[in-house]
């Protein structure tokens, strides 16, 4: 059986609008890093509740290196990895995971990819660090996932890099304040997450960007910006019923040929 296409249930992608120091205090558009010893993350919905899907794809952005030049993903992280679980009770595990080589974007595991992108500004195409300076910013998918989720359930992620020992660096996962992006920001509550890396089964620390106790470090709020792809589990006789069936999938997101097939498989 083929899989079934995915759709976006989740669309908190990058900000179209107020980027850069150019936008003052209106400025949407910032980075998370708390060092190589954590990373960062977030959270997001899909459907309701008594609904079970599958989510398939998770793209994320970073920020990292002079744009313009040569420098590959690879030339600064040696690894890059997905980690995810349900918020409640907080703890991620790996999920994905695969290596780079210097000189070289191109990931040892096929179903993640790393590609220099630009903001839809093109007046404002490159992220603008803290001190003034210009950072390529890059896009992060992971695809083909069969991570099953139960609808109306949040769900945490973070994605994080191993900075090659030879680079002075940490990951940076980009984010943004939902008001001011002027992008969908679905699923947006001005916070982020953080994971002490010494051990994920403790829950992250929810951090607001605008408050100095907790993740402070920025004057207004921010979500990891973050778009999802999911299908909807078949998960009782009837809702394969009425053309139901072509738009539902089995566990492992593989999609049905007929209504038969789907009755079969909920029985």
């Amino acid at each position: 059986m083929v899989a079934m296409a995915a759709s976006t249930v989740t669309d908190r992608g990058l900000p179209g609008s107020n980027l850069n120091n150019i936008a003052g205090a209106d400025r949407s558009n910032v980075a998370w890093s708390f060092g190589n010893d954590w990373m960062t993350g977030d959270d997001f919905m899909v459907g309701s509740a008594g609904q079970t899907w599958v989510v398939t794809g998770i793209r994320t952005w970073q920020v990292g290196m002079v744009p313009g030049t040569s420098a590959e993903f690879g030339d600064r992280y040696d690894s890059v990895s997905l980690y995810g679980g349900p918020a409640n009770p907080g703890s991620v595990s790996l999920m994905y995971t695969g290596t780079l080589n210097t000189g070289s974007s191109v990931n040892s595991n096929p179903s993640i990819s790393h590609a220099k992108v630009s903001y839809a500004d093109l007046a404002q195409p490159n992220y603008q660090g803290s001190s003034g300076s210009q950072i390529q910013l890059w896009q992060t998918d992971f695809l083909g996932l069969t991570w099953v989720i139960q609808g109306g359930v949040k769900q945490n992620f973070a994605v994080d890099g191993t900075v090659r020992s030879t680079v002075s660096a940490n990951f940076f996962n980009h984010a943004s304040n939902a008001a001011l992006s002027g992008t969908p920001q679905q699923g947006a509550d001005n916070r982020y997450l953080a994971w002490d890396k010494s051990d994920l089964s403790l829950p992250p620390f929810v951090c607001d960007s605008a408050n100095a106790v907790d993740c402070g470090g920025w004057d207004k709020s921010s979500d990891i910006n973050v778009v999802v792809t999911a299908v909807q589990v078949a998960t009782n006789k009837d809702s394969c019923k009425k053309g139901g069936w072509k738009t539902l999938v089995r566990q492992d997101a593989s999609s049905f040929e007929n209504q038969g097939q789907c009755v079969s498989y909920n029985n």
